[in-house]
């Protein structure tokens, strides 16, 4: 049997088991945090790459995008693989992408559904049957933002429902 505190070279096992978050909460680690270490073990010549055994539905957009060229530079020196038997879902699978594999249980939940969605609750009708006026106001410089929000409200989104 091996002692594995005395071997030269190592596989890192990093745990993702949770959402997708930028900044660690009191019950998540966010990615600034994860980035930090995957930093630190591309630069560590005992370690040879990384397994991230991950299960998540996914999560913020918010620092998905930083992660994910995190593991795109690690992949190019070091292996990193990410492995699952529960979700690799949206921003999860995202950050996975450009990573060395990614392997899953054959009992895994789902993997996969890169892309994002809401539930918009149109509520101005009624405020306005109580005398509410509903307003919204954009600036010039920004006559695109929320667009596709704007669409299903005035009824002009085609995909969304009404």
């Amino acid at each position: 049997e091996a002692d594995l505190s005395t071997q030269d070279k190592k596989i890192v096992v990093i745990d993702f088991k949770q959402p997708v978050v930028k900044y660690s909460t009191y019950y998540w680690l966010g990615t600034q945090v994860y980035i930090n270490i995957l930093n630190r073990l591309k630069n560590d010549p005992t370690v040879l790459g990384v397994v991230v055994d991950s299960d998540s539905g996914g999560g913020q957009v918010y620092g998905t995008p930083e992660m994910y060229d995190t593991v795109a530079d690690f992949a190019k020196v070091k292996p990193i693989g990410f492995y699952t038997n529960g979700y690799m879902c949206s921003a999860m699978y995202y950050i996975a992408a450009p990573g060395t594999f990614i392997m899953a249980n054959k009992r895994a939940d789902a993997i996969g559904s890169i892309g994002g969605y809401t539930i918009i609750v149109n509520y101005n009708g009624l405020l306005e049957k109580y005398g509410a006026k509903v307003s919204t106001l954009y600036s010039d410089l920004s006559p695109e933002k929320n667009e596709s929000y704007r669409g299903v409200i005035d009824g002009t989104d085609e995909n969304g429902e009404k």
